[in-house]
């Protein structure tokens, strides 16, 4: 579960 919320963490940051 923590993987998938990391592996968006990274593209939110991105996104930001």
């Amino acid at each position: 579960m923590y993987t998938r919320e990391r592996k968006e963490l990274k593209r939110y940051k991105k996104s930001k």
